[in-house]
C-alpha cells in the first residue's frame, strides 16, 4: 500500500496525498484529505482496515441508496441524453440545449482523458470537477486537437489554432459551470448521488460592463444607414430596451397605446416586464401595430427570430461594423477582445434616453437589469448640472421617427409622477423591489 500526490489536468501535483482502492473490479481513486505523507499512511491504513472488501465508504453508501430505492447507477456516457429527455421546469430550448451539449461535450473530454476510471455519473467527485473548472478558467475550453470532435464543435476557429489558449470571460466559464451543475441536479437521484460535485464550487464574479452607450451622432448614422428589417429593432430598442430577441416576438396585445404601456413576458426569464412607452416612439408604436399583418408587431423579424434567434444579433453585429461604430477592446488576463460597443449598446443608450425622459431609476433597472455608473450618479448623487447635460443631448429624435407631438417638460425626479410610473411597473416579480425603492424614496421626502 502507498500513497501519493496525483498530477492534475495544469500538470501540477495535487496538495493532498491519494492511494488506490478496487471497486467491483475498478480502480478507483481517494483523496486522504491531508498533505502529510504519514498522517496520509494512516489514514489509508485504517481505510482498508474499516473496508475489508476493498470498497470506499462513498461505495458502500450509493450501493446501499441503489438497493434501498431500487434504481440502477446512471452511465457517464450516457449522462446527457437522459438529462435531454428528463422534464424540467423552464423548458429547454434547441439552441441552448446545444448550448448545453457543447458544455457537457467538453468535460467529458476532460474526464476521459484524466480519470479514465470513471464509468457511472456517480463516479465524479467533488475534486474533478474542481479540477476541470480551474483548467477552464486558466486554459479555456479542454479539446483534444486532431479528433473529429473538435472539427465538429470548433467548426470557426482556424486549424492551426486549436492548441493555443483561448481563455474564456467569466460569464462564459459560469455558464459551463452552471450546466455541468444543472446536468447533475437534473439526475441526481436517478444517478443515486450523494452530492451534487458542483454545488460547493464557486462562480467567478463577473467582468465590469464596460460596454458604452451610442451618441446621438451615431444614433443618427444607424438611423440613416439601417433597412426596413433592422430599424425598427433599433428604434423600438433605444426607446424601449428590450433586447433585439425580446423585440422581434412582441405581439401587438402586448403594446397598449392608451395606457402608453408594453407589458411583455421576457422569453429568457418568463418574468413579466412593463416597459412606459415614452412620447417619441407612440406614433411609431401606433404605425406598426396598423401594419402589423398577424399577432406579432414586426412580423418579419419575428419569423426571422423562431427560425434561428442569433441570427438578429449577427445581423445587427454586421451592420454596425459596416458603420464602423463596433468597438472593441482587450480584458486583462483575456485572449479574446471583448466588445464595448455593439448590439448591447441599444439597451445602454435607453437608459440616457430614459433618463432624459424622467423616468425613475428603479423602472430603468428593472427594464435592463443594471444601469452604467454614470447613470446611478446622476440619480444618487442629485448631478443637476450632468442631467441637464443628457437630457440636453438625448431627449431629441435622432432617428427620424414620425412626429409624435410636443413632449411634455421633464418630470421633476422623485416627484408624484416618479411614483405613479413606479406603481404602474410593478409586476408579481418586481413587486418587492419597487415597494423598497418606493419607500426610500417616499422616506427622502
Amino acid at each position: 500500500m502507498d500513497v501519493y500526490k496525483k498530477r492534475m489536468a495544469n500538470g501540477d501535483l495535487s496538495l493532498n496525498y491519494h492511494f488506490r482502492v478496487e471497486v467491483d473490479g475498478r480502480p478507483r481513486e481517494r483523496d486522504t484529505g491531508t498533505s502529510d505523507k504519514a498522517t496520509a499512511l494512516a489514514y489509508a491504513k485504517k481505510f482498508f482496515t474499516a473496508s475489508g472488501n476493498a470498497r470506499g465508504t462513498r461505495s458502500v453508501v450509493r450501493t446501499m441508496l441503489n438497493d434501498a430505492m431500487r434504481r440502477e447507477t446512471v452511465l457517464f456516457d450516457e449522462a446527457f441524453e437522459l438529462f435531454a429527455a428528463k422534464p424540467v421546469k423552464r423548458p429547454i430550448g434547441e439552441e441552448q440545449m446545444r448550448v448545453k451539449r457543447r458544455h457537457w461535450e467538453d468535460f467529458v473530454w476532460f474526464i476521459r482523458d484524466n480519470c479514465s476510471w470513471v464509468v457511472n455519473l456517480s463516479d465524479v467527485s467533488r475534486e474533478m470537477a474542481a479540477e476541470y473548472l480551474h483548467f477552464l478558467r486558466t486554459h479555456g475550453k479542454y479539446r483534444r486537437a486532431g479528433t473529429q470532435r473538435v472539427v465538429e464543435f470548433n467548426r470557426r476557429m482556424p486549424t492551426e489554432n486549436r492548441d493555443e489558449c483561448q481563455q474564456l470571460s467569466p460569464a462564459n466559464c459560469n455558464a459551463y459551470h452552471s450546466t455541468l451543475q444543472q446536468v447533475f441536479h437534473v439526475l441526481f437521484r436517478d444517478a443515486s448521488l450523494i452530492e451534487n460535485p458542483f454545488d460547493a464550487l464557486a462562480r467567478l464574479d463577473k467582468d465590469d460592463d464596460a460596454r458604452e452607450a451610442f451618441t446621438p451622432a451615431e444614433i443618427k448614422r444607424i438611423g440613416e444607414h439601417a433597412d426596413t428589417f433592422l430599424f425598427p429593432i433599433v428604434a423600438v430598442g433605444i426607446y424601449t430596451g428590450l433586447p433585439e430577441d425580446e423585440i422581434c416576438v412582441l405581439r401587438c396585445e402586448e403594446v397598449d397605446l392608451d395606457e402608453a404601456w408594453i407589458t411583455h413576458k421576457l422569453a429568457g426569464t418568463g418574468m413579466l416586464a412593463r416597459v412606459p412607452i415614452l412620447p417619441r416612439v407612440h406614433t411609431y408604436l401606433a404605425r406598426l401595430k396598423e401594419q402589423a399583418k398577424n399577432d406579432y408587431l414586426l412580423p418579419a423579424q419575428a419569423e426571422a427570430c423562431f427560425e434561428r434567434k442569433s441570427a438578429i444579433r449577427r445581423r445587427l453585429t454586421d451592420f454596425l461594423e459596416s458603420l464602423d461604430l463596433r468597438r472593441k477592446t482587450r480584458q486583462p488576463g483575456r485572449s479574446t477582445m471583448s466588445s464595448i460597443k455593439d448590439a448591447q449598446s441599444l439597451r445602454h443608450t435607453f437608459c440616457y434616453v430614459a433618463a432624459a425622459n424622467a423616468l425613475p431609476l428603479p423602472v430603468i433597472k428593472n427594464i435592463v437589469g443594471h444601469v452604467s455608473q454614470e447613470i446611478a450618479d446622476l440619480y444618487g448623487n442629485g448631478d443637476e448640472q450632468g442631467l441637464q447635460r443628457v437630457i440636453e443631448e438625448y431627449r431629441d429624435d435622432y432617428l427620424g421617427l414620425p412626429e409624435s407631438g410636443p413632449l411634455k417638460a421633464p418630470a421633476e425626479h422623485g416627484g408624484s409622477e416618479h411614483v405613479v410610473c413606479m406603481l404602474k411597473s410593478m409586476t408579481p416579480e418586481n413587486w418587492a423591489f419597487m415597494r423598497d425603492e418606493l419607500l426610500q424614496l417616499l422616506a427622502a421626502r
